[in-house]
């Protein structure tokens, strides 16, 4: 499979953050013991600031304890694969990112045995389907999603972005655009959306790609801007932000 086969299937996938299980057991009393939810990044991003809410309100349902376990690496390959290798009893979840389905896929481009198959994963619930946003700094030169297309098509290769891994959730949404615009862009991959966040913050980084969790509160309090949305239509909680769709790009379209 090459890299474009690759994209092409990642659009087909459901974009949406799924809290999977391996085959969740029949039993009836269900649960018997504590309950761990995998996120398969470290603290900060996407998942994480997903998975808190969500196990402390399956615990007062519960009355059990939900415990969110960190297993970060390899842009959320070592947490997918943790979950599929476990005792497919019901107890330990994974709030998982769009990238689960494509991840198993990256390892075959590169002749690599997957850690996992996304069909070891059975979704139960869909907690989130945000859109991914391009911010830039508040310091950025780019007023406009253009002024960013226009000095990338300017200087290949050397605005740099940075992603929670490689062929991670935050890392297609930038290749898919590199497609669309025939633009080429410089990928720094970071171990996670929490650290790539960090990253663009302290300057090491140009642009990012995020969920609007993790960047909103920059974006209130003056650090960044959010020039585009990678969604099929522009949502209330984005207002006034424009889809990278409606900009001239039909194919891009990416949801965390």
């Amino acid at each position: 499979m090459d890299r474009r086969s690759l994209l092409k299937g990642a659009l087909a996938a459901p974009f949406v953050s799924t809290l999977g299980a391996t085959n969740l057991a029949q039993a009836q009393n269900w649960p018997t013991r504590n309950i761990n939810i995998v996120v398969a990044f470290p603290a900060g991003g996407a998942a994480d600031l997903a998975a808190r809410p969500t196990a402390q309100a399956m615990q007062e349902v519960l009355g059990r304890s939900v415990i969110v376990d960190n297993k970060p690496g390899a842009a959320g390959l070592i947490g997918n694969a943790a979950v599929a290798r476990a005792e497919p009893d019901g107890h330990t979840l994974l709030m998982a990112l769009s990238s689960m389905t494509t991840l198993p896929e990256s390892e075959r481009l590169y002749g690599r045995k997957p850690s996992y198959e996304y069909q070891q994963l059975v979704p139960i619930a869909r907690v989130t389907a945000d859109p991914v946003t391009f911010a830039v700094r508040s310091d950025s030169p780019y007023k406009t999603f253009a002024d960013f297309i226009a000095d990338a098509k300017k200087r290949p290769g050397e605005i740099s972005f940075s992603s929670s891994g490689n062929y991670g959730a935050t890392h297609l949404p930038f290749a898919m655009l590199e497609q669309g615009a025939d633009i080429k862009l410089m990928h720094i991959p970071y171990r996670g959306g929490g650290p790539a966040l960090t990253a663009f913050i302290g300057s090491q980084v140009d642009i990012t790609a995020q969920g609007p969790a993790p960047i909103m509160p920059f974006v209130r309090d003056g650090r960044a801007r959010l020039l585009a949305q990678w969604g099929t239509h522009r949502t209330p909680e984005l207002e006034g932000i424009p889809t990278i769709v409606e900009l001239g790009y039909p194919s891009v379209v990416s949801y965390i």
